[in-house]
């Protein structure tokens, strides 16, 4: 998984959460731990 910083918008992920090993978050998302994703943008 890639976090990266936008300006000053951080990716909020919780510790719980579940991220695919090949996603790429970017800028000012939120993702927290039980939240059903079928996909982000």
């Amino acid at each position: 998984m890639a976090l990266y910083q936008l300006g000053e918008l951080v990716p909020n992920i919780d510790q719980d959460a579940y991220v695919a090993p090949e996603a790429t978050i970017i800028g000012n998302v939120t993702m927290k731990s039980r939240a059903v994703h079928g996909r982000a943008w």
